[in-house]
């Protein structure tokens, strides 16, 4: 009888040390920066998204863009009407959510143009022209109007064009989109082959 009464506090003593432990974990995981960036940058229910065109002249290829957004937030369809911005292409991929939606589309540069001279111009042209750097993805960024541009390059005839278009019921602002957690998932999940 008394090894059971001797237990019985060492084991009650073993749970609420393990619960506190346990407890301290997690306040310390909810205050490390580098983890709550971590969960912020990751889609809770990741779904894949895709979009092609074809690009070059005389040596035309496919191109496949791929990506991820977060499926219990926004939605996805490829469109060939009702674009969420003006475009001159057939077709563009369409990511809907509530505060932003994205266009995902493909741009032939100019004769003689390439990544480089685009830059260039855009720099020359466009507010807040600033390279950017998302995973694996570079290019650069720009605003038009309320509309955050990004350009990623493609192929030596192309580049990518995503438009991030505010909602205007939203009350973020523009400015902050390239840095919202779900853009930046997007950009950086972006795949070109």
């Amino acid at each position: 009888m008394k090894k059971w009464i001797l237990l019985v506090p060492a084991i009650a003593s073993l749970a609420v040390g393990t619960f506190i432990l346990v407890k301290k974990d997690k306040e310390e995981e909810d205050n490390d920066p580098a983890k709550n960036d971590a969960k912020k940058n990751t889609a809770v229910n990741p779904c894949e998204g895709s979009y092609s065109f074809v690009s070059g002249y005389s040596d035309a290829r496919t191109v496949d863009v791929k990506f991820t957004y977060d499926a219990d937030r926004f939605s996805f369809k490829q469109i060939e009407e009702e674009f969420l911005t003006f475009t001159s292409v057939s077709h563009a991929a369409a990511i809907y959510g509530e505060d932003f939606n994205i266009q995902i589309e493909y741009s032939d540069f100019a004769g003689g143009e390439n990544f480089a001279a685009l830059a260039d111009v855009l720099k020359e042209k466009k507010k807040g022209f600033a390279p950017v750097v998302y995973g694996d993805n570079s290019g650069y960024m720009y605003f038009n109007g309320d509309n955050v541009c990004f350009v990623f390059p493609a192929t030596e005839y192309s580049y990518l064009l995503v438009t991030v278009i505010k909602d205007k019921n939203s009350d973020i602002d523009y400015r902050d989109l390239p840095e919202d957690p779900d853009v930046t998932v997007i950009m950086g999940s972006i795949r070109i082959s």
